[in-house]
């Protein structure tokens, strides 16, 4: 297959399949609330996958089934992407990790994002809704210091300590979720 045919055969597919994959991106999302702020990557991944591989597909005899599973398991590593950067500033790794890292089927995914919401609810009745912004900008989205710093108005040794102030008040504490 050529460029051109290449590229002729996964702009049909993109307009027969995306609107259904858009809905079945809602459905997960609605699943995984933590996932929201990286919907549109997963869609987009989903079909740079499928481009990547469109020499094997094309032959495909189900390309919307493809599609939905890829975008499932997309939608699944970002979940796990995002538990193993909470893990960063969460001190009390072993804990979490009875609690976060259940199964891996459908439910225990489920349970895995639930568990997230908590534990974020946990942080910040701890650090406060800042702290937790703070955190997860700088441990999640991984926002250099000194961009953040900027973005707060302080300067970057003043952030750090409070970054540093805040991880060694959650290692203090031992509380249950």
């Amino acid at each position: 297959m050529d460029e051109r045919e290449r590229h002729a055969w996964f702009e049909g597919v993109y307009a027969d399949t995306h609107r259904q994959m858009s809905l079945a991106l809602l459905r997960i999302l609605r699943l995984y609330p933590i996932l929201r702020d990286v919907g549109n990557e997963i869609l987009e991944d989903t079909y740079v996958e499928l481009f990547r591989n469109s020499e094997k597909l094309r032959e495909h005899p189900n390309i919307r089934a493809w599609l939905t599973k890829t975008l499932k398991y997309k939608a699944c590593d970002r979940l796990r992407e995002k538990q193993r950067e909470y893990r960063r500033f969460v001190p009390w790794v072993e804990e979490t990790e009875r609690v976060l890292y259940v199964e891996t089927s459908p439910e225990g995914d489920y349970l895995r994002s639930e568990s997230l919401e908590r534990l974020r609810r946990v942080i910040a009745s701890r650090v406060g809704a800042r702290g937790l912004a703070i955190l997860e900008a700088r441990y999640v989205e991984k926002v250099p210091v000194k961009e953040l710093a900027a973005r707060l108005g302080m300067s970057p040794a003043a952030l750090k300590m409070q970054i540093f102030r805040w991880k060694k008040k959650l290692a203090k504490e031992r509380w249950e979720m």
